[in-house]
């Protein structure tokens, strides 16, 4: 949707044609036909004379996003759930690898570890995403998501560097 389905919306409420609001805007009918029509973008000049023929505010020719809002408490709660489940995970994840690069495992436990976290990198992301459709108000847990999904920034590079060091050389040897 664009602004020109606005305009249109708010010319057809007023019960106004194409040629009446063009004379009142001074953009003449087959610019506010274009308008409507997406075949041209309107300047901001162009815009407050539509706005003001309208009788509207400017904002109300862009369209509204429609903010879905879940009703059911019930299924917000147990997402909340579920999120604050994955950032403990993802901590202890994280926990785990940082105390192996101080004291390195057995190759195939990092390696486990190692898959683990790759696949719990994204879920912090998800659930903040799914978190804000669902219009949750818990501003702590979304900043708890997004610091999670920060510090990945910080732990990828020395978890490669770890990972080649300590195991890089093994598979070079075997190609």
């Amino acid at each position: 949707m664009h602004v020109g389905h606005e305009i249109r919306r708010l010319r057809e409420a007023k019960e106004w044609s194409q040629a009446k609001l063009g004379v009142l805007s001074g953009t003449g009918p087959s610019g506010i036909s274009q308008i409507e029509t997406g075949r041209r973008n309107p300047s901001a000049a162009t815009l407050q004379r539509i706005a003001e023929a309208l009788e509207v505010d400017i904002a109300e020719l862009f369209p509204k996003v429609e903010k879905r809002l879940w009703s059911d408490k019930e299924e917000l709660a147990a997402l909340e759930s579920e999120a604050q489940q994955v950032l403990e995970q993802v901590r202890e994840n994280r926990t785990r690898l940082e105390s192996y690069m101080e004291a390195p495992p057995d190759e195939d436990v990092w390696n486990a570890a190692l898959f683990e976290y790759y696949e719990l990198r994204a879920e912090p992301l998800r659930m903040l995403a799914d978190l804000l459709d669902h219009g949750t108000a818990n501003h702590q847990l979304l900043r708890e998501l997004a610091d999670v999904t920060l510090e990945a920034f910080d732990i990828d590079p020395r978890l490669h560097a770890f990972n080649a060091s300590q195991y890089g050389h093994r598979h070079r040897d075997v190609s």
